[in-house]
């Protein structure tokens, strides 16, 4: 393993990310990364290329996971969103699912309505046609004792 000094006016790669990243960063890793001097926050101490490039994993891994964060909250919006959408539609349908049934309830109630009066004009319809029938036999017989009486 190689010790390379570092200058002393090159930034500490542990915060140069700010306070957001190596707070993401437990003691335990830091202290694995650069030994006990890193837990001191110097950067004036010796930090060997396998911890440099270890750094710079865990920064990309860092930005990777950052990146997959934010989809999956867009994501999470996103199905959120559309969630939202389809429970209108649902209440929608529901409310119009609702109005459909009283209307198919009022229909069967205007049918049998209706129907009840077919069959009562139906009836009439049927007394009317006796009489008439009967009523028509009678003027025959009428009209024929007229005519065997006038001959």
């Amino acid at each position: 393993m190689t010790v390379v000094k570092q200058p002393s006016r090159r930034p500490c790669p542990v915060s140069s990310q700010g306070s957001r990243t190596a707070s993401t960063l437990s003691a335990a890793t830091l202290a694995s990364l650069g030994g006990p001097s890193s837990r001191r926050g110097s950067c004036d101490t010796s930090i060997s290329v396998e911890t440099e490039a270890s750094i710079r994993e865990i920064k990309d891994s860092l930005v990777e996971s950052e990146e997959k964060y934010r989809k999956a909250m867009v994501s999470n919006a996103q199905l959120h969103n559309e969630k939202s959408n389809l429970m209108y539609q649902v209440d929608t349908l529901k409310d119009s699912l609702i109005e459909l049934e009283e209307q198919l309830y009022e229909s069967k109630r205007e049918y049998n309505d209706k129907a009840k009066e077919f069959e009562r004009e139906r009836h009439a319809h049927s007394v009317l046609q006796r009489q008439f029938n009967e009523m028509r036999e009678t003027l025959k017989q009428s009209e024929e004792l007229l005519t065997v009486s006038t001959q």
